[in-house]
């Protein structure tokens, strides 16, 4: 049984390439049950699609707080967020989604709002006179 799992853990520790603190995920690793074992083959691949390396965790927090367990459909939703948000911030680069200074209604209500300032200001000037 070692053997084996030996063996899977440096599938694993492959298959992860985020090569940091072998020894100390060795030891998450052997506290495994093997259907936990089996589960984090099924994960793994697709959390390394969903993560950049720098923002995956390392092996051994990866094993240790069981990200393995977390749901695959949340990982969908989060890949479907990223694209949406790639999407948006493309179409935005393309085409402002709102240009202030082709907004009448907008530079209207700034000029009664500088208009407002400058007469509270001008109240202020002239108690500080009195």
């Amino acid at each position: 049984m070692t053997l084996f799992t030996d063996k899977n853990f440096e599938d694993f520790w492959k298959l992860y390439d985020k090569k940091i603190g072998k020894v100390n995920t060795q030891k998450e690793w052997k506290k495994l049950k093997p259907l936990e074992i089996e589960r984090v083959f099924q994960h793994v691949p697709f959390y390394l699609k969903t993560r950049e390396k720098q923002y995956r965790k390392d092996p051994e927090r990866y094993l240790k707080h069981k990200v393995f367990m977390d749901e695959i459909e949340t990982e969908v939703k989060r890949m479907d967020a990223m694209k949406i948000h790639e999407k948006t911030k493309q179409v935005e680069k393309e085409e402002p989604l709102w240009n202030p200074s082709e907004d009448e209604d907008w530079k209207k209500g700034m000029k009664q709002l500088a208009k407002k300032w400058s007469m509270n200001e001008l109240r202020n000037i002239k108690q500080e006179i009195k």
